[in-house]
């Protein structure tokens, strides 16, 4: 049956069985997919009756089906594009009781929506994590960037250190350009003030320990170390040290990989690897091999750091990375020099 809507023309033909049955004189209440206008339909007479305007709603601007087997493609369309025929119902029945169970059906359907919505997102969120969580799988992220949106800076504080410690090709394959280098360069001053701390802590405990002797070589190597009350000075001053040599080298060693072996180096990532690379140096609270098996640690994550966030062999790291280790030993070796000399 091809029917018509009085308001803005659009027809449609709907298979006479998915009519529901009404006796000969009785309509049906129709709503027009196209201009949402509601109307009688006349089955028997085939003719189709406006309803008033102020009963009919808002129209609306969706554009019906056109398909040629309408009938099926209408089972698939939203309810916006449902047939004609397909909310009519008998008119000896209440209009606004009508309207009330198609709203009551399009909440149902929009419940289910969502429900289906979020179980697809927590699926794909366990999915993600349980990836994360293998060693076969991919990048690890950064805990320390999430840090509060998920967790609290001390327990991504922890995650980030365990994590270049232990996990440190993962962790650095997963360091992005767009990252914010402000919580690279915050990592690096909390490991910083940590380890001069440390530092300073043992050195001041040696002191005494020197001065509590009775040879006076050790006397004197206890006097020429700083006293108290200038720790905190000397403990500034190293940790502005620490930060000058933090963008030198991440500079130094951009030039060089740029020059070298990788093209596609960006400052952003060296810095962030130099940055994260300083988590071994908390080592240092150990005392006598402390330091010294962290900044072993912090160079190997540095060339770890490199080849992964590069893609690079080992070949091209070492490459990379080699201008920038010689530069440092000749710098060194030339502080050490003008120390002796005083």
């Amino acid at each position: 049956m091809n029917i018509t809507c009085p308001h803005c023309q659009f027809s449609q033909d709907v298979p006479a069985d998915r009519l529901p049955a009404v006796a000969p004189g009785k309509s049906l209440l129709a709503t027009c997919p196209r201009c949402a206008s509601r109307f009688r339909l006349f089955p028997h007479e085939g003719t189709t009756q406006l309803l008033a305007p102020e009963a009919a709603p808002a129209a609306r601007q969706e554009t019906p089906n056109y398909g040629a087997d309408a009938g099926h493609a209408a089972e698939e369309q939203a309810p916006e594009t449902r047939p004609i025929a397909q909310d009519a119902a008998s008119e000896e029945e209440d209009p606004r009781m009508t309207a009330s169970r198609a709203y009551a059906r399009e909440a149902e359907r929009g419940r289910r929506l969502r429900e289906a919505s979020r179980q697809k997102d927590a699926d794909t969120k366990e999915r993600a994590e349980e990836a994360e969580d293998s060693d076969e799988q991919g990048p690890l992220r950064n805990p320390w960037e999430e840090a509060p949106r998920t967790v609290g800076y001390v327990e991504g504080f922890y995650q980030t250190v365990l994590r270049i410690m232990f996990g440190a090709p993962r962790f650095f394959a997963g360091l992005r350009d767009d990252a914010p280098p402000l919580r690279a360069l915050l990592f690096f001053l909390i490991v910083g003030v940590i380890g001069v701390t440390a530092i300073n802590v043992w050195g001041s405990i040696l002191r005494d320990m020197l001065a509590s002797t009775a040879d006076p070589q050790l006397q004197a190597m206890a006097e020429k170390m700083p006293p108290e009350r200038s720790i905190l000075f000397f403990g500034l001053a190293q940790l502005f040290a620490l930060v000058m040599q933090l963008y030198i080298v991440s500079g130094l060693m951009f030039l060089s990989f740029r020059l070298s072996t990788c093209r596609s180096a960006t400052y952003a990532r060296v810095f962030q690897i130099v940055a994260y690379s300083s988590a071994p140096m908390l080592l240092c609270i150990v005392p006598v091999l402390g330091n010294l098996a962290g900044l072993i640690w912090c160079l190997a994550s540095i060339v770890i750091g490199c080849r992964a966030a590069f893609r690079l062999s080992w070949a091209q790291t070492i490459v990379g990375c080699l201008p920038t280790a010689l530069l440092l030993a000749m710098l060194l070796q030339q502080t050490l020099a003008m120390l002796s000399n005083f």
